[in-house]
């Protein structure tokens, strides 16, 4: 057999499949949510609606976003909810058709925001639970509180993510606390505009994991089944060279804080240039699954981009992750790429 002329003619025939189009909203909620949404609307996010949502009205005012609803006008009077999870809870029942109209006929629906406050602790899960309602496939990327903002604001904290795993797909914990160890000297909206970045690079991410065609794609379906499987949900992210050296910077993404050995589920995206190979590929999808549950469904995607030259990106979502394992690691945040900046250097991009 000629594998020369073989792999000639495959190059000649092999174009990837055009995607079906998918309908996406990302929804922020709350002061931080909405922050998150400004951030995304200035990165340019493409393939998805952004909307953000608030009890505040002068800060949704000053919000950059495609659709903005402000919940509760009854029971807020547009003047915030007071850091009351209750007041949120119940501003999104009174707005309950302005969310159901934003939400109606979405394949997925991203909800992002702050949990241990009134508006996204509490309004979070109702917005879930309506866009369940609808149809659509719902994940959350949420950041919990500083410890100095103490404990209650910790509980509702928990109490909030109790309720908002309950109406999810699958949940994403970021922990602010991170922020502390990565930027120690930054104002604090500089600091939160870090976590604003990497809310925004992860859900950037994913979406072009599965609406960009490459050689092997990750179709909705395959999203599908992966994101279904509950719990807590982490991502890896990063770029490098070098696939060891890879790895190693996306485990070590010190935002995305959890133990994930036992998932039950990856989605894990691999994007090189031209001399992207099989064995490369396969080293790096090793390194992240030797962790996992022996019965885990792994969906892997790869493709080449001519632009990326030597360097590799990989995006992995892991889900069906133990809440029980859910935790915050004592040891000081690594030095690592996140999205092909360093941590330091985006505290520092956005100083």
């Amino acid at each position: 057999m000629d594998l020369s002329r073989l792999i000639k003619d495959a190059e000649q025939q092999h174009r990837p499949a055009a995607l079906p189009r998918l309908k996406v909203t990302v929804i922020g909620a709350g002061g931080a949510g909405c922050n998150s949404i400004d951030a995304m609307m200035n990165m340019g996010i493409e393939n998805a609606r952004l909307i953000a949502v608030n009890t505040d009205s002068p800060h949704l005012n000053s919000i950059n976003a495609n659709e903005k609803i402000l919940i509760g006008k009854r029971v807020t009077k547009g003047q915030g909810a007071g850091g009351d999870p209750q007041v949120g809870e119940d501003s999104a029942v009174e707005s309950e058709n302005e969310i159901k109209a934003a939400v109606d006929g979405n394949d997925i629906v991203f909800l992002t925001g702050g949990l241990g406050g009134g508006t996204g602790t509490g309004s979070l899960p109702i917005i879930a639970d309506i866009a369940k309602m609808r149809g659509a496939m719902v994940i959350a990327i949420v950041s919990t509180p500083f410890k100095y903002e103490g404990e209650t604001r910790k509980s509702r904290a928990a109490d909030g993510l109790e309720s908002l795993m309950a109406m999810t797909d699958s949940t994403i914990v970021l922990d602010n606390n991170r922020l502390i160890e990565l930027a120690p000297n930054l104002p604090l909206d500089r600091a939160f505009l870090v976590m604003d970045t990497v809310i925004s690079r992860v859900i950037k991410g994913i979406l072009e994991a599965i609406t960009t065609p490459t050689m092997m794609n990750i179709d909705f379906a395959d999203f599908r089944n992966v994101m279904k499987l509950g719990g807590v949900a982490t991502v890896l992210y990063a770029e490098n060279s070098d696939p060891v050296r890879l790895v190693s910077e996306a485990v070590s993404n010190p935002f995305l804080d959890v133990d994930y050995s036992g998932a039950r589920g990856a989605l894990i995206n691999i994007i090189g240039g031209p001399k992207l190979n099989i064995s490369q590929i396969s080293r790096i999808s090793d390194s992240i699954t030797k962790q996992l549950d022996n019965r885990a469904n792994i969906i892997i995607g790869t493709g080449v981009d001519n632009s990326l030259g030597s360097e590799i990106h990989l995006l992995a979502v892991l889900t069906g992750i133990s809440r029980n394992e859910m935790m915050i690691k004592s040891a000081p945040a690594p030095q690592v790429k996140l999205a092909g900046i360093d941590a330091n250097g985006i505290a520092e991009m956005v100083r």
